[in-house]
């Protein structure tokens, strides 16, 4: 039976980041790993261990790099898939007045294994001041913002990014701005 590695609840995205760099540093290719989503909170794609003790080694490893001792190591009931580790993660930072944007580099490489023909045009991008407090005011669309400048970060396609899911994060606060699930087999509301 496959198991996955997680926190109680779902992780947050700062550990989500400690947990793709962990698999990074084992060498692992974040852009095509056996996958599930988190049974927990369904809210990003984990990867999948052919047994548990590897599993719990990661889940150990885990907890040290994060000072988190509540890793688990869960057993999974079918929904594994091949594909990238997601959400990609989108970072906004601020420079005075002035936001950019650009994708995590953890992203990048999960991004560069799943779609090695995928050309984003920028990796990084600016934001002028008018246009972020237009799309960060009250009853504005971030998601909007986010759907027009992921493709050209990612040099892949909306659809492929659905399925993957993607995240903004705010660098200077550490807030996840906007979370995007994974599109497959997510329920419907």
């Amino acid at each position: 039976m496959p198991f996955t590695v997680t926190r109680p609840g779902g992780m947050t995205d700062a550990e989500f980041i400690w947990y793709s760099r962990r698999l990074s540093q084992q060498g692992l290719d974040l852009g095509k790993l056996a996958r599930i989503l988190d049974p927990d909170a369904g809210r990003r794609w984990l990867v999948v261990f052919d047994e548990r003790r590897p599993a719990e080694a990661f889940a150990e490893s885990l907890a040290g790099s994060t000072g988190r001792t509540d890793w688990v190591v869960r057993e999974t009931n079918g929904g594994v898939s091949v594909g990238p580790l997601g959400p990609v993660l989108i970072h906004v930072s601020r420079e005075g007045e002035t936001r950019f944007v650009a994708t995590n580099p953890l992203s990048r490489a999960m991004l560069r294994g799943a779609f090695p023909d995928a050309l984003p045009i920028l990796t990084r991008g600016e934001i002028a001041a008018e246009a972020w407090q237009a799309y960060h005011a009250p009853r504005a669309d971030l998601a909007e913002l986010v759907w027009e400048l992921a493709p050209v970060l990612t040099g892949v396609s909306l659809a492929d990014l659905d399925d993957i899911g993607y995240a903004l994060l705010d660098d200077d606060t550490r807030q996840t701005l906007l979370f995007i699930p994974p599109a497959v087999g997510v329920p419907q509301p």
